[in-house]
């Protein structure tokens, strides 16, 4: 049996490479050396699936079996790196996914684009509003806005953002508190 595959990977992971024995013991069925490899490449796996699947929690159980299932095929010294070798099987998978629902008539009709696009009006208020949001950022004292940056644009908890900062987490808290207060101060000023 595969390792559990329920608990989904964070998007904001990073993938890494794993030694080659790594792959190897997990194209033998290794549960560990499994576990490593969706560690590894399950969050570009699964923002694939995000991406391209109507269902993604199921597409990403499902391209997981087909992964493990071809890993012993995959040479590790060969000219693919294993990212690229299980992005592509990934892709693939889902393409198939997608044109088995379409020949089963379970085709879903895509939103009309044109009616969800944003008036000129609209695109000129956003513009305008995201140049007052990065120069209200530009204005906040570095560790503030490393730490605004790190949790709302890279999505890192506070425990991660403490320990990347060397600080403790009530210091992240603390900070982040002042920096989102310090905005909300500039950005009224910018109205």
């Amino acid at each position: 049996m595969y390792p559990d595959m329920r608990a989904l990977p964070s998007p904001a992971g990073t993938d890494r490479a794993l030694p080659d024995e790594t792959i190897r013991a997990a194209a033998r069925g290794d549960r560990e050396a499994r576990a490593a490899v969706l560690a590894a490449y399950g969050p570009s796996v699964w923002a694939l699936c995000r991406r391209l699947a109507e269902n993604p929690e199921d597409a990403y159980q499902d391209v997981w079996a087909r992964i493990f299932g071809a890993l012993a095929t995959f040479d590790p010294g060969g000219p693919a790196s294993l990212k690229t070798w299980l992005v592509t099987i990934a892709h693939r998978r889902l393409i198939d996914l997608h044109r088995r629902r379409t020949a089963r008539g379970e085709v879903i009709a895509l939103p009309d684009l044109a009616s969800d696009a944003p008036s000129p009006e609209d695109a000129l208020l956003r513009a305008r509003r995201q140049r007052a949001l990065e120069a209200a950022l530009r204005e906040l004292p570095d560790p503030h806005r490393r730490i605004v940056l790190l949790h709302h644009i890279a999505g890192h908890p506070v425990e991660e953002i403490a320990r990347i900062e060397g600080i403790a987490p009530g210091t992240v808290k603390s900070r982040l508190h002042r920096a989102r207060a310090r905005l909300a101060e500039l950005l009224a000023e910018e109205r």
